[in-house]
């Protein structure tokens, strides 16, 4: 009995030890979501522009706790819309860089005339300032550990996808944490009228395990995941990450498992 205990102890932390990343990995991928979804769009001005009280650059980053911001130049979100869409960029700024200072002066240059719309007229600005302007995504790096490397994917493939409207929402995908979240994210399409979802391949997929994946072989980290592209499809892919600068990240497979029709056009 003596050797039984210590054995059985021992069996118990290795258990709890070798389960812990991936419960953490599937906690930032659900709290990370979360928070994107609930970021709104103040319609309140003259111009489309994220709410403030729903999103907070600093809090959003931080919750990116394994991936290191390589530049001092400062984080900030950038909102480029017009008639028919928006979509969020992350970027670096100098500190002392102050945007919307800049497009009001760069505003005032612009003649309004009978065509003049005010959310063409920003996001036509708003472009070319993107144009000249680094994003964040190619200034930052992982920590060496699956957390790490699993938020460095998520944040290239997905950091963007957030208060999306219009044709933007073409753009919208959730990745998947587990099969329990599969079912409760598909559930909105396969209820809704406006969307057509195979009930076959539904039906097959989520007796799947849809947990992601994570393995390192020699320098490069391998992640698989399913990613619901909700104007399109589901798909299971898989992604190669160097394990070494610059962390360059190849798709190394891509199939579709699961079709979803829109029903309708922006």
């Amino acid at each position: 009995m003596n050797v039984i205990r210590p054995l059985l102890l021992l069996t118990i932390i290795l258990t709890i030890s070798n389960s812990m990343p991936g419960q953490t990995n599937l906690h930032f991928i659900d709290k990370i979501q979360n928070y994107q979804q609930n970021v709104k769009l103040d319609n309140s001005s003259e111009f489309t522009l994220i709410d403030s009280t729903t999103f907070d650059t600093k809090v959003y980053l931080k919750m990116f706790d394994k991936l290191e911001i390589t530049t001092s130049l400062k984080p900030q979100v950038f909102y480029v819309a017009d008639m028919f869409g928006g979509s969020p960029y992350l970027v670096v700024v100098p500190d002392t860089f102050e945007v919307s200072r800049y497009i009001e002066s760069e505003l005032k240059k612009v003649k309004k005339d009978s065509f003049y719309d005010p959310d063409n007229a920003r996001g036509e600005i708003m472009s070319n300032l993107m144009q000249r302007t680094q994003k964040l995504s190619d200034n930052i790096v992982p920590t060496n550990s699956e957390e790490g490397f699993l938020q460095y994917l998520f944040f290239n493939q997905m950091a963007e996808c957030f208060a999306l409207f219009g044709h933007s929402n073409y753009r919208e995908k959730f990745i998947v944490s587990s099969t329990k979240k599969f079912i409760e994210r598909m559930k909105p399409f396969r209820k809704s009228t406006s969307f057509s979802v195979d009930k076959k391949e539904y039906t097959k997929l989520k007796t799947q395990e849809m947990t992601p994946k994570i393995s390192f072989k020699e320098d490069k980290c391998i992640i698989e995941w399913y990613e619901i592209e909700t104007h399109n499809g589901v798909y299971k892919r898989t992604y190669e990450i160097e394990n070494f600068a610059p962390y360059k990240i190849e798709q190394i497979e891509n199939e579709k498992v699961l079709n979803i029709q829109p029903n309708f056009l922006y």
